[in-house]
């Protein structure tokens, strides 16, 4: 996998082949900024076409989980009865592929994955074994809300798609791997958006064309010196 400043300087080295100098078409924050734009877009094609969506995950671990109890308040639900509840503060989730958003969240031991239940049948009481017995947690914002887990839950690990990765605790542009499944189509679409050129990244076949047919735009060669 690439880091997101190798996916930047491999971006950068490609756009000068079609003669895009200008510093500021080059900065480097401008095209990371499109890199997880891009990644996004790319996100959605897999969703839609069903894809795996393996390669969007991002692990993240040692999360803090704080104990609530009695009552407390997130926004503007209030949670007043007497179940021990547990919450995780996480970085903004990409919100347009449903539950797909996260794979895993759980005991820091990768042995015991929460089930996931919208708002409404966390607090429900018509679900009660899934109430009051069984491991289950909800999404509330950016909060990760959890009940009926061991006694000692205070770390715990996930997997996520994040709107942006660069949020994820610890992140590195220099070291950290960038979370996508098709690296030739975010470059391909980050290239769209900087020269116009109308390219279609196929996702899977790894073959770009236009969308005239009329293939991969050549580079500009250089020009012979005249030695005249």
């Amino acid at each position: 996998m690439s880091s997101l400043a190798g996916l930047v300087a491999e971006v950068i080295e490609d756009l000068k082949k079609y003669n895009v100098t200008n510093e500021n078409t080059l900065d480097y924050e401008l095209i990371a900024d499109k890199i997880v734009e891009a990644n996004i877009s790319v996100l959605g094609k897999f969703y839609t076409s069903r894809l795996p969506l393996d390669g969007f995950y991002q692990i993240l671990s040692g999360l803090s989980v704080t104990c609530e109890r009695d009552k407390f308040t997130i926004g503007a639900f209030v949670f007043t009865d007497k179940t021990v509840y547990y919450k995780a503060d996480i970085p903004p989730l990409v919100k347009t592929i449903g539950y797909s958003n996260i794979k895993y969240f759980g005991m820091a031991g990768w042995d015991k994955n929460l089930s996931r239940l919208d708002l409404l049948d966390f607090v429900s009481r018509k679900h009660a074994r899934y109430s009051s017995e069984l491991p289950i947690y909800t999404l509330l914002g950016d909060i990760l809300i959890a009940k009926n887990v061991p006694e000692g839950f205070s770390a715990a690990v996930g997997a996520f798609i994040l709107e942006d990765p660069r949020t994820a605790p610890g992140w590195d542009d220099q070291t950290s791997n960038f979370p996508t499944a098709s690296v030739e189509a975010v470059k391909i679409i980050v290239k769209n958006a900087i020269t116009g050129t109308p390219l279609i990244p196929d996702l899977v076949g790894g073959v770009t064309t236009s969308a005239q047919g009329q293939g991969v735009p050549k580079p500009s060669k250089p020009q012979a010196e005249d030695d005249s």
